[in-house]
């Protein structure tokens, strides 16, 4: 349990940061944003904790509940991981293969478009 709150904290550092934070096995290199004490690949629990700062748009939705604020929620390819956040820009950038990067908005990661 020892090691698995060290990596909690590591993992809450990374995210306070304005970045997504993954979770990659040193020992095979599997990476997921799930927080794990051991690897589901190779069951070795010699782990760290990687910043996701940009990736792919690799699925999106956007989520409208008859209010003024819509909601944009994007699956992100960063290198092969996915890691899901909100999105916050130009809703027309929405598309399949576009770069985003994360920033720190309200104190929490957000995906913006690249160019920003």
């Amino acid at each position: 349990m020892e090691k698995l709150s060290i990596l909690l904290e590591k993992y809450n550092e990374v995210y306070n940061e304005g970045y997504f934070p993954a979770i990659k096995c040193k020992n095979c290199g599997y990476t997921t944003q799930v927080l794990r004490n051991r690897c589901i690949r190779c069951n070795s629990d010699n782990l760290e904790i990687i910043k996701i700062s940009h990736g792919k748009i690799y699925s999106y939705t956007v989520i409208n509940r008859g209010l003024d604020e819509i909601t944009a929620v994007v699956i992100v390819d960063a290198d092969g991981v996915k890691v899901k956040g909100n999105y916050m820009g130009d809703q027309n950038y929405l598309k399949i293969g576009n770069l985003v990067k994360s920033t720190k908005i309200e104190n929490k990661p957000v995906l913006i478009p690249l160019s920003q």
